[in-house]
């Protein structure tokens, strides 16, 4: 099993790595915002970018799998889907997580239906109002993992 870290939408269903999960191992990851940054020249500055109201419910995959060499123990793995951004946030970074409106999460995450590239399409149509309400600021490098991370800097 590779490590992947996000899963790009387009084709998604397609590739070998994510046909099973897309199936049949959707998940929500829920968050309150996430970090990108903006690079210019080699200057890069973080973002705090998030809902003016309420959480983020990205559009997850996950797979359990064996390590190599281990009879007994597994391991749980999950990645956000990701798509081309839009709206504001397409300044920062040219990909942007798949994030569902709570209307949508249910079908998403639905076990009893089997997932195939149309609803990875459909979840990305869905998403692309939440991706236009984003907002994001920029932040203070971040260190630690207290609450001030999300502070404005000055």
């Amino acid at each position: 099993m590779a490590i992947t870290f996000n899963a790009r939408s387009e084709g998604l269903a397609s590739k070998n790595t994510w046909r099973g999960p897309v199936k049949h191992s959707r998940a929500i990851l829920p968050a309150t915002g996430y970090y990108e940054w903006k690079t210019v020249g080699k200057t890069k500055t973080p973002n705090y970018i998030h809902l003016p109201d309420g959480p983020l419910f990205f559009a997850g995959l996950y797979s359990w799998w064996r390590p190599k060499g281990s009879d007994d123990d597994w391991a749980l793995t999950t990645t956000i889907v990701t798509r081309p951004s839009t709206g504001d946030v397409a300044e920062l970074h040219d990909r942007a997580p798949v994030i569902l409106p709570p209307d949508f999460v249910d079908e998403w995450i639905d076990a009893g239906a089997e997932g195939d590239q149309t609803l990875v399409d459909d979840a990305v149509a869905a998403s692309t109002p939440q991706l236009e309400q984003l907002e994001f600021h920029e932040v203070a490098k971040l260190t630690g993992d207290g609450p001030e991370l999300v502070n404005p800097s000055i």
